[in-house]
């Protein structure tokens, strides 16, 4: 069988990263010759291109069973030379009907998301056709090494960016406000190169906003630019906390890592990410639900409407959170990682799923 992929595998972002591993899922499944093009939304590439992916690549069909369109929904396209058409929307919000993102997805004869808050949205916005919920696929292959509280330092850590969306402002607030120097803790920030002026400019307006200095606290830590896949596995290895406090979110690839990898998590409520996430396994943080006042970074399409709608979280919870992690005996710890169900995540059950 043949399968036509269309995706942002060669993006050097979130994006990126999760179309890599969906091609890596797809290319498991026995009997399908998968063919694939890249989608851009943004200039920076990716620089670790697989032997598998280039070859995926250059392979062609005169016909398809299936178009695969992993990207924003203002993109897609029925083809009805194909025998299914489905598309795989990665959703951060609700009310999505006066998006123009609805007539889109419906011209589909298949959904495919990665979360139950995705679904309910689509739903409730008025998606009609066949939704399938398929949790983003990851390779659990690998040496996870258990971490407990110990008398060195606990460290936080987040994977994200200036983007309103990604709310680094308020983490930034939480963390200084509610740490300082007599606490071990720090605050590990990985983001993309092209960020580094903003990031910084975040850093120093919320010393202004708590009215602290860098003497007063452990500073944060930034890591820009590329990491590769082993430097990944390592900084989480290295990590105590995984924390997200984005407005929205499609479950980002960094929290499902520190899942599979046992780690405490820490994520908004009303989220993508509370999908996996809940206060039996790590820590949701209390928001409220608002109107959306920005654009979204890498779409045409003009989320600042009237309409749609995130979840905003809320400082003092993100804080009182933070501090709870930090506090958790190793019994409290292994209690919360015991109920982590990284499985289904696993990359070959996403295989066989689909096959």
């Amino acid at each position: 069988m043949n399968v036509l992929y269309l995706g942002h595998y060669r993006e050097d972002s979130a994006l990126g990263y999760s179309s890599r591993r969906y091609v890596s899922a797809l290319q498991n499944i026995p009997n399908i010759e998968l063919s694939i093009r890249p989608v851009y939304l943004q200039t920076k590439t990716f620089n670790y291109i697989s032997e598998s992916i280039l070859e995926a690549e250059s392979n062609t069909s005169d016909s398809y069973v299936a178009v695969i369109q992993d990207t924003m929904p203002e993109y897609y396209e029925y083809n009805a030379s194909f025998g299914k058409n489905i598309c795989v929307p990665k959703i951060i919000s609700r009310k999505l009907n006066h998006t123009g993102w609805i007539e889109k997805i419906n011209m589909m004869d298949e959904v495919w998301v990665n979360s139950f808050f995705a679904e309910k949205s689509l739903r409730e916005s008025g998606v009609d056709k066949l939704i399938k919920v398929l949790p983003e696929p990851f390779d659990l292959d690998i040496d996870v090494k258990e971490k407990l509280s110990t008398d060195k330092e606990f460290n936080f850590y987040t994977m994200s960016s200036s983007s309103d969306k990604d709310n680094l402002i308020a983490l930034l607030i939480a963390y200084i406000s509610e740490f300082d120097k007599t606490d071990r803790t720090r605050l590990i920030i990985k983001t993309n190169g092209e960020d580094e002026v903003e990031i910084k400019t975040l850093m120093y307006s919320a010393y202004r906003i708590v009215k602290k200095t860098s003497e007063n606290i452990n500073e944060p830590i930034i890591i820009m630019g590329d990491l590769d896949e082993g430097k990944i596995k390592e900084l989480l290895n290295n990590t105590d906390c995984y924390i997200d406090v984005s407005k929205g979110s499609y479950t980002t690839s960094s929290c499902i890592e520190a899942l599979i990898y046992k780690r405490i998590c820490i994520v908004t409520e009303g989220t993508a990410n509370a999908s996996y996430v809940t206060n039996a396994n790590g820590f949701v943080v209390d928001s409220k639900e608002e109107n959306i006042m920005s654009a979204c970074k890498y779409s045409t399409h003009n989320i600042s409407n009237i309409y749609e709608t995130w979840n905003n979280p809320n400082i003092q919870s993100i804080r009182s959170k933070m501090r709870e992690a930090y506090y958790l005996s190793n019994d409290e710890r292994k209690n919360k990682i015991d109920k982590i169900d990284a499985e289904i995540f696993n990359n070959k059950k996403f295989s066989r799923y689909i096959a």
